[in-house]
């Protein structure tokens, strides 16, 4: 916006300026003026449309908006979906809504992770004088009566510690869009010495393998890993907990950009450079959730129907001259799940994601969002099939939507966000979208 009126001022004010003569020092003062007036102007625009503007900040020669995209034949869908989206980024927005609190717990407090539940639950407490005082909150339960006194599963630990209640510990998808963020968050309000007591799982080691892919040091020297049911005692120090107003906590940018610092100070540069996806000139990644064997949410696009929108696709980048390599992503390697590390090499290098929602796109927090950093139109971009308004079972035993996505959840991000609607013929078994509305969408994005 900024440079859009500066463009204004040098082609139409500045020639009458010329025009009718005016002295040097007239013209300084006049620019000086309209810079000032300018200013306040951008300031004023700003404020009001900051709910929906990633950064403000002056360095910024551009500004990029948020709001994805709806590529949708339908004049009446796309006007449902831009107010039911407006009224979901509301609420689940930053800016009217407070910042998680913490308390602080000394000596003999407890925490533990109840499970396995869905969603997770967690409790911390502590004795004083004879009395339990429980934490509470949303996301905070009181621990069973049995547990007030552990005699079995319990561990001691000395010093400043922080527990977590978060949502599905054992679900990637949502550790990536739920956990991570509020560690990313509390590493900067907390002190630099504090350890993080988190779920660990040894016969799914999810969590902690998610976070060795992308801060090691951090995972060797400040993180405790608890099971289920364990009761962990700060016999000497102090406990804090993240108390929300709402659970899951969703903060968008205000977690999101920690988040990003985090995905790019963090990780050591050795773990980026250990790639063996060799490719300079990028790839788009097609995400598959057909043929997979730990998948069972639906959402499946339907076989046939998949290949055709491969193949479009393909002629897409060859219509644009896109130099980067075709990735079909199922989440498998050779037929085992594929490593978290190898994931983030994977769509490290993506230049565009496409696919249905679900927890492979949430790989798009791996996407090098560096690059987004001089121009909008570098933005990495992501297409995303999502449930509208048809009463469609796209998810097992869920009636999906309308307009749920990733474009809410990862707002705070450096990423161009589009959607496609699943048709009114989706079910849980197979899904399908509009054709049309893909070619709309590639030739939009290219």
């Amino acid at each position: 916006m900024h440079r859009q009126r500066k463009l204004f001022l040098s082609q139409s004010l500045v020639p009458g300026v010329m025009k009718h003569s005016l002295a040097p020092i007239a013209l300084v003062a006049f620019f000086a003026f309209m810079s000032l007036f300018i200013n306040r102007g951008e300031l004023s625009l700003n404020k009001n449309l900051r709910s929906l503007i990633v950064d403000t900040t002056e360095a910024k020669e551009e500004v990029c908006l948020t709001f994805p995209k709806l590529h949708d034949l339908r004049v009446d869908c796309t006007d449902d979906y831009n107010e039911k989206l407006k009224t979901m980024i509301r609420e689940v927005g930053v800016y009217d809504r407070d910042m998680p609190k913490i308390k602080v717990l000394g000596n003999g407090a407890r925490f533990a992770i109840w499970g396995p539940y869905y969603p997770s639950q967690a409790s911390a407490w502590i004795e004083i004088d004879g009395e339990f005082q429980v934490v509470d909150g949303p996301g905070w339960v009181a621990p069973r009566d049995e547990i007030i006194h552990p005699r079995i599963f319990f561990h001691k630990g000395k010093g400043s510690y922080v527990g977590i209640s978060s949502i599905f510990t054992n679900n990637y998808g949502h550790l990536v869009h739920d956990n991570l963020p509020i560690i990313a968050w509390l590493l900067t309000v907390v002190p630099p010495t504090t350890k993080f007591i988190l779920h660990f799982d040894p016969a799914y080691p999810i969590f902690r393998d998610l976070l060795i892919a992308i801060d090691p040091e951090f995972v060797s020297k400040r993180v405790v890993l608890i099971p289920y049911n364990h009761v962990f005692v700060v016999a000497e120090g102090e406990l804090m907990v993240m108390i929300p107003d709402r659970h899951p906590t969703y903060m968008e940018t205000s977690f999101m950009h920690p988040l990003q610092n985090w995905l790019s100070n963090g990780r050591p540069r050795s773990l980026i450079d250990s790639s063996n996806v060799d490719n300079s000139e990028g790839l788009i990644i097609y995400y598959s959730r057909g043929g997979v064997t730990n998948e069972d949410h639906g959402r499946v696009v339907e076989l046939n129907h998949e290949r055709e929108i491969i193949w479009r696709i393909e002629q897409a980048m060859v219509r644009y001259n896109r130099k980067e390599e075709l990735y079909i992503f199922n989440g498998m390697d050779y037929g085992k799940p594929m490593s978290i590390l190898l994931q983030s090499h994977i769509f490290h290098k993506a230049t565009t994601i496409i696919g249905p929602h679900g927890s492979g796109l949430a790989n798009m927090i791996w996407l090098d969002l560096d690059r987004a950093g001089s121009t909008c139109a570098q933005r990495p971009k992501v297409l995303e099939f999502i449930a509208g308004s048809d009463p469609a079972l796209v998810k097992n035993g869920v009636t999906a939507g309308p307009f749920v996505g990733y474009h809410i959840l990862f707002r705070g991000l450096p990423i161009d966000f589009h959607n496609i609607l699943y048709t009114s013929n989706s079910t849980s078994a197979a899904t399908f979208i509009n054709l049309e509305a893909l070619d709309l969408a590639l030739d939009d994005m290219w």
